[in-house]
């Protein structure tokens, strides 16, 4: 299914109407023959004008972080190709030109992402984005079986060959188990934002009289760690945090 159609499609869901779809479909045409064309600040409205209607599809958010990217604007690009991400984790184009994105930054080394990111985008290509789920499944429900066996079988023999089978399918729960644990995890403590100001200082309080700590650059993802007032914590790639004004940065 092409991007066009899945888009489409997307809105559909959203809207519960096919009719909806329409004014939609024709913005995302448009946004495209304006970015082919060279329009680049165009075709970025129009793919905005697209998420007002409430549609949350990769494919919008990845050809928006191409316009942006085109007029400069590195943080503004890379916030949507992480957005792109969250909703397609193993998309090699958004991975790439994320990717590509940071090897821009002022703050490239600082940018680059974690091996466990890695691991895990490598682990979503080689299953699906729910395969962790469907091999904790799989493996679960032999367990059990092996278990009831053990418990329920009077035959000696057959005893031992179910305690056997439960004891090696255990081995394989835990792990499977703690994918998925890790991948809960991830998605549910991810309070991600991107830095927009060309630079900013970080301090070690929530207002400019506080020493400064360290000095970052647009387009670096940091953590939220708290806020207060017009000011958030956040904590650096390199373990460092401080606070930040929050105009100076945007969620994912």
């Amino acid at each position: 299914m092409n991007w066009r159609a899945r888009v489409v499609l997307a809105l559909i869901f959203v809207s519960g109407s096919a009719a909806s779809a329409g004014p939609v479909e024709e913005r995302f045409e448009a946004a495209n023959r304006a970015y082919e064309g060279g329009d680049f600040a165009g075709a970025e409205r129009e793919y905005r004008a697209i998420l007002e209607y409430g549609l949350q599809a990769p494919e919008v958010y990845y050809n928006l972080g191409n316009a942006v990217f085109r007029q400069g604007r590195p943080g503004q690009a890379i916030l949507n190709y992480e957005r792109a991400l969250r909703l397609a984790p193993a998309d090699e184009d958004v991975l790439f030109n994320l990717e590509y994105s940071r090897e821009q930054l002022v703050d490239r080394e600082a940018a680059a992402r974690h091996w466990i990111a890695d691991a895990y985008t490598g682990w979503i290509r080689l299953v699906g984005f729910d395969g962790d789920a469907w091999l904790l499944l799989w493996i679960y429900l032999p367990t059990m079986a092996a278990v009831g066996a053990w418990i329920g079988v009077r035959d000696e023999r057959l005893r031992r060959l179910a305690r056997f089978a439960t004891i090696v399918l255990l081995v394989l729960v835990v792990p499977a188990g703690g994918l998925l644990v890790v991948r809960g995890s991830i998605e549910s403590s991810d309070r991600g934002a991107i830095v927009m100001d060309e630079k900013v200082q970080g301090r070690s309080g929530p207002d400019e009289g506080h020493p400064t700590l360290f000095t970052i650059h647009e387009g670096l993802k940091v953590q939220v760690r708290k806020e207060s007032g017009e000011w958030v914590q956040v904590l650096l790639p390199n373990g460092l945090n401080g606070w930040l004004p929050s105009s100076s940065v945007e969620r994912i």
